[in-house]
C-alpha cells in the first residue's frame, strides 16, 4: 500500500507502551554492544532523505504541539542553502484547512497564511525555547519567516525525497480515511500552486479553503542530541542498547551557566564510580524547568555508549556515576547538563542546560579490576542520599540543605484546544479524535 510506511512511522509510537531494554544480560557483559546511530549527538546522525517510489522516506521528529497533539515533521534536507547542520522540515501530515488570500492575491508576501503561520499558529503551537530553535530565513524567496510553506520547486526536489508524485501525497491529521488530499503551496503571482490528492502540482484558488502543511528550518547547532521516540528515555545511567530509528524526539540546548568538575582524576573500573559535583545549575531557557542532572559516557569517536539520569533531581551536590559493566577500558568523556525531560509521553521536546564534558579513563585502579558481570544495582548519588557501589569511593554529605532550583515565572504560552481560531472566511479545524496521541512509556 501506498501509505503503509507514513502510516506505520505513526503506529510504531502510538501503539509501543513499553520501554525498550536499558541494560545488558549477564552473558552480553564481556562483549559489549552499542548501537552507534541509536542517538545523534547535535544533529550528526539525522541523515537526508531518499527517494521511494511510491512515498517519502526519512528521518522524522516531533516538534511543537497543534493544540493537543504533537506535530511530526519529515526532515527534507540537512545542510544546503539553509545554513550547514540546520534542517529544513516539513509537516508529515497537512494539519489544517485555511484561505490563503482573503484577496484573491496568491503573492506570498501578501498573503493571510503568512500571517497567520508566522503570528496565532507559531506563538500557539511551539514554546519560547522550540521558536528560538528555529531559524528567521531570508534565503529562496524567503524574508524573515520561521514559518512557511515549500515552494513548487521545493515540493519537487528530488534531493529532498519529492521527486514522484506518491512522495508528495499527504494525508491529513484526520488520517484515517487513508486518503490524501490537496494541500497548498507558497506562490508568487495571480497563479496558486497546490499539490492535488494524487501527488500531482497543480494550480487552485487563493480564496479557497485548502489544507496546509507548514514548513521550519531548525538550527542544528541547537539541538545536543536526538533519541528515538519509541524507546523512552532511560529511568538510570546506563548502556544505549536500542535500535535506530528514523521516528525521533528531540533535546535543545538553550541553559547557560551549568558548572559541574569531577572531584578526582583517577581511572574508574567498569562496574564502579566516580563522584561528579554540580556546583551550579546555571540559568535555563524561560519556561524551563530542570528535572534532572544527566550523563552521557562518550568513546573517542563521539559514540554515545550510556546515557541517563546520574541524580533523579535538578540540584547542585554529589553525584556519583557509576560506569556500566562491561565498558572497555579506555580513555571518555563523561557530558554533564542539567534536562527537562518531556518526551517520555512520546512526543515533546526535551530541553538542556549548556553540557559540561569531563574526561575519564574506564581501567583498573589500586588492584579494583573492571566488572565483567553486570551488576544491576544503580547508584545515584545528590546531597541528601548517599550511595556507592565501590567501597573505595566515599562522599561526603553536605551539611548544608541542598539549593533547589528556583522555580521560573509561569509561561505564557498560548495553548489552546482549538488551535486554528475562527476568523472570517476560514474554517476552525481540530485535529480528528483519532490523530496520533501522547502515551505514556512504562518500563
Amino acid at each position: 500500500m501506498k501509505f503503509k510506511k507514513l502510516l506505520g512511522v505513526v503506529c510504531a509510537a502510538a501503539l509501543a507502551v513499553t520501554a525498550l531494554p536499558t541494560n545488558l544480560h549477564a552473558e552480553e557483559a564481556t562483549a559489549l554492544t552499542v548501537c552507534t546511530d541509536a542517538a545523534g549527538l547535535e544533529a550528526s546522525k539525522i541523515n537526508n532523505p531518499t527517494q521511494g517510489e511510491d512515498y517519502w522516506e526519512g528521518a522524522t521528529v516531533y516538534f511543537g504541539r497543534f493544540g493537543a497533539y504533537p506535530v511530526l515533521f519529515r526532515v527534507l534536507q540537512k545542510g544546503g542553502e539553509f545554513g550547514e547542520n540546520n534542517l529544513l522540515m516539513d509537516s508529515y501530515f497537512s494539519m489544517f484547512r485555511y484561505q490563503y488570500s482573503k484577496k484573491g492575491d496568491a503573492n506570498w508576501d501578501n498573503s493571510s497564511l503568512k500571517a497567520y503561520l508566522n503570528g496565532d499558529f507559531m506563538l500557539s503551537s511551539f514554546s519560547d525555547s522550540e521558536r528560538k530553535a528555529m531559524l528567521s530565513v531570508n534565503t529562496s524567496g524567503l524574508n524573515g519567516e520561521k514559518v512557511f510553506l515549500l515552494s513548487p520547486e521545493e515540493a519537487s526536489n528530488a534531493a529532498y525525497g519529492l521527486g514522484t508524485d506518491g512522495s508528495r501525497e499527504k494525508l491529513t491529521v484526520k488520517y484515517s480515511s487513508n486518503t490524501p488530499d490537496p494541500y497548498v503551496l507558497r506562490s508568487s503571482g495571480d497563479s496558486l500552486s497546490i499539490v492535488d490528492s494524487s501527488g500531482a502540482i497543480t494550480t487552485g484558488n487563493p480564496d479557497d479553503l485548502n489544507w496546509v502543511s507548514p514548513a521550519i528550518v531548525l538550527k542544528g547547532d541547537n539541538i545536543l542530541f536526538t533519541w528515538p521516540a519509541v524507546a523512552g528515555k532511560p529511568d538510570r545511567f546506563s548502556i544505549v542498547d536500542h535500535e535506530p530509528s528514523d521516528l525521533l524526539v528531540l533535546t535543545l540546548s538553550g541553559g547557560s551557566g551549568f558548572a559541574a568538575t569531577r572531584t578526582d582524576n583517577n581511572p574508574v573500573p567498569a562496574g564502579h564510580g566516580f563522584v561528579v559535583n554540580v556546583s551550579d545549575l546555571g540559568q535555563p531557557d524561560w519556561s524551563v524547568t530542570y528535572t534532572q542532572i544527566s550523563g552521557m559516557l562518550l568513546d573517542e569517536t563521539g559514540r554515545i555508549i550510556a546515557y541517563g539520569p546520574i541524580s533523579e533531581t535538578a540540584a547542585t551536590g554529589d553525584c556519583l556515576v557509576r560506569i556500566p559493566d562491561g565498558v572497555p577500558d579506555g580513555k571518555y568523556t563523561i557530558r554533564v547538563f542539567a534536562e527537562d525531560i518531556n518526551s517520555n509521553s512520546f512526543t515533546g521536546t526535551d530541553y538542556a542546560s549548556n553540557p559540561v564534558d569531563l574526561s575519564v579513563t574506564v581501567g583498573a585502579r589500586d588492584g579494583i579490576q573492571s566488572e565483567t558481570t553486570v551488576n544491576p544495582a544503580q547508584s545515584t548519588t545528590n546531597n541528601e542520599t548517599e550511595k556507592t557501589v565501590d567501597p573505595s569511593i566515599t562522599v561526603e554529605k553536605d551539611t548544608k540543605p541542598a539549593e533547589a532550583q528556583p522555580a521560573p515565572a509561569a509561561t505564557t504560552q498560548q495553548t489552546s484546544n482549538d488551535p486554528v481560531s475562527a476568523n472570517a472566511g476560514n474554517e476552525a479545524t481540530t485535529p480528528a479524535q483519532n490523530a496520533p496521541k501522547a502515551h505514556k512509556i512504562t518500563a
